[in-house]
Order: structure tokens, then C-alpha cells, then sequence
């Protein structure tokens, strides 16, 4: 267990990681996490990095470069913020993004007018179990009530 202290996450210089998946998965205790000095130009999977962290309240992007991430399934399945700081997030290699917002019952503010991810109807349940947020430039008026993906 994670405890409710600081964690300080640090990498030797240079961009060495790849993999991401399941990175704070289940850290029920974490609250904060500032990735914004982290070097993640190289990972190409971040499904379930923040799964289940049900306590997170102030999450980090600022500065962080995710073009080659293909995978974001799950990323903040069961995260409990009332927002999430996406605007950095580049999305155009993602193939899989299904649950990536699923069971994010407190989230009421989502803008996600960067990704430029093309995926088909009917193939993802991008925001599985919400029902709170408010609309946010991003979701046009079919996308509203989650039943399909943004195009770009």
C-alpha cells in the first residue's frame, strides 16, 4: 500500500520507458500525481495507469508527450475526479481507448478537443457509467449522452 504520502516518481535521464500499463493501478490511496517532468515519448501503452485510483484528486499532464501511445484503454477506469486535465494528450496513433473513462462517476468536466482519434461507432464504450458530466466543447451534440465517439 501507497499510504496517503507523497509519491515522487523519478527516471534516469533520457526517455527509457515504454510500457505504462497498469502503472497506479489500484493505488486507492494515491491523491496527487504530478507527471509533468516525465519522459514518456516512448510508451505505447498506458491502458489502466490510473485504473481504480479512487482518491485521486489533482493529476499532472502539463508537458508530458503521448504521440505514441496506441493504447489508453482504461486509463482512468474508476477515477473519481470531477475533471480531468487532457487538453496535452495527443490521441492520433490510438487504436484502443475503450473504458477510458468508464465508472468516472464524479467527472463533470472532460475536454477533449485535441484527440484526434478516429474509432467506429458502436466498437468502443468510451465513457461507460456516466451520467454527471457537463457539456464540454469536444462532444458534439450525438456524443452527449455517450453513445458514440468524437470524430475529428
Amino acid at each position: 500500500t501507497y499510504g496517503r504520502h507523497k509519491i515522487e516518481v523519478k527516471m534516469k535521464k533520457g526517455c527509457f520507458l515504454e510500457n505504462m500499463h497498469s502503472f497506479m493501478e489500484d493505488c486507492t490511496e494515491l491523491l496527487s500525481l504530478d507527471l509533468s517532468n516525465f519522459c514518456i515519448s516512448n510508451v505505447i501503452d498506458m491502458s489502466n495507469s490510473f485504473k481504480f485510483c479512487t482518491e485521486l484528486v489533482f493529476l499532472n499532464f502539463n508537458g508530458i508527450n503521448t504521440k505514441n501511445v496506441f493504447n489508453f484503454s482504461g486509463l482512468f477506469d474508476g477515477v473519481r475526479m470531477t475533471s480531468l486535465p487532457l487538453r496535452n494528450f495527443i490521441t492520433k496513433n490510438a487504436t484502443f481507448m475503450d473504458h477510458m473513462f468508464a465508472r468516472c462517476d464524479k467527472l463533470k468536466v472532460l475536454n477533449i478537443d485535441n484527440f484526434e482519434t478516429v474509432i467506429q461507432p458502436g466498437k468502443v464504450e468510451f465513457f461507460l457509467n456516466i451520467t454527471n458530466i457537463e457539456k464540454e466543447s469536444g462532444l458534439d451534440e450525438e456524443c452527449y449522452n455517450f453513445e458514440c465517439m468524437p470524430y475529428s
